[in-house]
């Protein structure tokens, strides 16, 4: 098991291909994870075998990328209107690789246009 990254509280741990995010106190002190590490784990396993090797910045366009965060752009497909509109959106770096919540931040920019039929065109 790598640590990626360490924040005051939690840990990005890497194990075979897999990354995840536990709390310091789920890593005992011989590097061994508690149940509620395992269980981190084993949701991050899922998670990656049913989306596969998922990434938001290869989908959008990178915009902008601060130490916490990418701005993302999208373009908006409106029914029945020949051009497409540009927005963007802000992906925390630690959800990036998170399936469902880039699509639900999509949705987002999709409920934002009061059109019916407003897709986020997914590159």
């Amino acid at each position: 098991m790598t640590v990626m990254r360490e924040t005051e509280r939690a840990k990005l741990l890497m194990h075979n291909g897999i990354e995840f995010w536990i709390q310091k106190r789920w890593q005992k002190a011989d590097g061994t994870l508690t149940p509620a590490g395992k269980k981190a784990m084993a949701i991050a396993a899922s998670e990656k075998r049913r989306h596969g090797d998922f990434d938001a910045t290869k989908k959008f366009n990178e915009v902008k990328r601060t130490a916490s965060a990418v701005l993302l752009s999208c373009y908006v497909k409106i029914p029945n209107v020949v051009v497409y509109d540009l927005d963007q959106f802000w992906v925390p770096l630690s959800m990036v690789c998170d399936y469902k919540f880039v699509k639900k931040k999509v949705e987002e920019v999709e409920n934002k246009y009061p059109f019916i039929g407003t897709k986020v065109i997914w590159e």
